[in-house]
């Protein structure tokens, strides 16, 4: 009995002890397993998102493998003919065959469907009777209600381009012209599936981010595909990882500059296009700005020169980056920029190639230059203001003080002021919209006129990417007829001779303008008071892009 409670108890010590050996092992290892654990459970479902957005550039052709045995195509004399979205019905019909697993062959299959055809076409057709078009009817819906028959898919941007007789260029002109990598081609669906897929995955990316921006009017989504454009060095909208910089420390990692080539370029190369025009856009207009600055002052000595005054108004700024990218490259040209060790550092490390691209026998890349870095003159003081709904504003000041300045120092010491100034404002209310933008010009002018003559001179830049699309009817129209009008007041009020230059860049949808008819688009910036320099229509919603000057008057 002694000797039965004995081993009882050495067992329970044995226990005991080796209870508190876990303990003691759980206690060393825990501070690294637990957030490693934590990381995994995190991170598990957003490896969905490159894997899944990979995968929908395949589907169409998994689609079509496990689906139909026979596909349709018909020829164009047909009285039969539709322009339906998802397929064109021509008479008579002819089979292409498709190899899909199925208990008959699709040889079979397309041999009665041709029997059917046959029996009906050699009984009426050629009689032409009034049942003939019944019987036709009757012949393609037997056809389409056999297991799996349907027609070739719908490449998405097909129906655009010259030779499908639309004003709008197909996306790879689009892309052509503006010096950027086409857009995938893909059908309707595609983009829908991806579509969805990207709104999805916000809701989880942000899900640990305590600035948590509103994804308002798509701001947050334009946000992550231009972080995708902007990493990619081979790209003309290489930003120095910019917009990458605003995203979370985190989740970010997915769009990182390795892994941006992976996605399908679908809305995020469509985002690019768009981006890479305003870009250009914007730095031809200051390239100019400051060649008729040269030209009239006769500037000969422009250390002693006043430097030009150059004021850029986004409406509706949303979470880009532009005024940021304008920023970063005055103070790169700049000698005396606060932090300039770390800011060349920043460059300098985008173009180190890593012991994985030597062993990998890969060339090191050399970056493209954005738009802005082709400025050609350093000699002017920007400032920048930004328009948006209030949720907009509030998150991207967020964003700005704890995230960007902490990222990119310089940028927070290298602007005098609030640099962006950003101002909250409800375009489809056009008396606040006007009163602001009254504020902007009209109220700088009267506080400064006084001390510094040369403010008469500030020449204004007004940029307006994908808002208009969500303007009720009629307010894009006025708006632009509001900035002409203000810009022409602030040159009455001004008490010098110099006539103010005001620039219009938009990459948007404008009123009253059928496609991309050029045309249309000149009648339309007159009627507003602005006279069209550029013009280049793109597919998407934001489909009219195009540079246009105030006319004075």
């Amino acid at each position: 009995m002694a000797h039965g409670s004995r081993t009882a108890h050495i067992t329970a010590h044995e226990a005991l002890d080796g209870t508190k050996r876990r303990l003691e092992l759980y206690v060393l290892i825990s501070p690294i397993a637990t957030p490693l654990l934590l990381l995994i459970m995190t991170a598990f479902p957003l490896t969905l998102l490159a894997v899944a957005m990979a995968v929908i550039s395949w589907m169409p052709s998994i689609n079509h493998a496990f689906s139909s045995p026979a596909v349709l195509t018909f020829p164009s004399s047909s009285p039969l003919q539709t322009d339906a979205d998802d397929r064109k019905l021509r008479w008579p019909p002819t089979m292409v065959l498709r190899s899909v697993p199925s208990a008959r062959s699709a040889a079979d299959e397309v041999e009665e469907f041709k029997a059917d055809g046959r029996s009906l076409l050699d009984d009426n057709i050629q009689s032409g009777d009034e049942a003939s078009e019944n019987i036709r009817k009757s012949f393609l819906q037997r056809i389409f209600k056999r297991g799996g028959v349907r027609a070739l898919p719908v490449i998405r941007g097909d129906k655009y381009g010259a030779s499908n007789n639309s004003t709008i260029l197909a996306p790879s002109d689009a892309a052509i012209k503006v010096g950027v990598e086409p857009t995938l081609e893909a059908t309707k669906e595609t983009w829908q599936r991806a579509w969805r897929l990207h709104r999805f995955m916000m809701r989880i990316l942000h899900r640990f981010d305590k600035c948590q921006p509103k994804d308002s009017k798509l701001a947050l989504a334009c946000l992550w595909w231009k972080a995708l454009a902007g990493n990619d060095p081979t790209s003309s909208v290489y930003d120095y990882e910019l917009s990458y910089d605003l995203l979370p420390t985190i989740t970010r990692w997915f769009v990182c500059r390795r892994l941006c080539r992976l996605y399908p370029r679908l809305h995020h190369a469509n985002v690019e296009i768009r981006t890479a025009y305003l870009d250009k856009s914007v730095s031809s207009v200051i390239n100019t700005i400051m060649r008729d600055y040269t030209t009239n002052a006769n500037i000969t000595t422009p250390v002693t020169t006043p430097k030009k005054k150059i004021r850029l108004i986004v409406m509706g700024g949303g979470y880009d980056t532009r005024s940021m990218k304008l920023l970063e490259t005055s103070l790169l040209k700049n000698g005396n920029t606060a932090h300039r060790e770390l800011l060349e550092q920043k460059r300098q490390s985008q173009h180190k190639s890593g012991w994985r691209n030597i062993l990998r026998s890969r060339k090191r890349f050399s970056p493209n230059k954005n738009a802005f870095d082709n400025i050609t003159s350093n000699q002017y003081d920007l400032e920048c203001y930004e328009l948006d709904l209030p949720e907009v504003v509030h998150a991207k000041r967020k964003l700005l003080q704890s995230r960007l300045f902490h990222r990119r120092p310089w940028l927070k010491d290298g602007a005098a002021n609030e640099y962006p100034k950003l101002i909250s404002v409800n375009f489809n209310n056009l008396n606040d919209t006007q009163r602001a933008l009254e504020k902007i010009i009209h109220g700088s002018l009267e506080k400064n006129d006084e001390d510094d003559l040369t403010v008469n001179s500030i020449d204004n830049i007004i940029v307006f990417e994908g808002v208009m699309i969500y303007l009720d009817e009629g307010i894009p129209h006025s708006l632009l007829e509001l900035c002409s009008n203000v810009l022409n007041k602030q040159s009455n009020l001004g008490t010098t001779n110099e006539i103010v230059q005001g620039y219009l860049c938009f990459a948007d949808r404008l009123e009253n303008i059928p496609g991309g008819d050029e045309d249309a688009a000149l009648i339309e910036m007159e009627s507003t008071g602005w006279d069209l320099l550029d013009w280049l229509p793109k597919p998407g919603l934001a489909r009219h892009m195009g540079v246009a000057r105030l006319r004075c008057g």
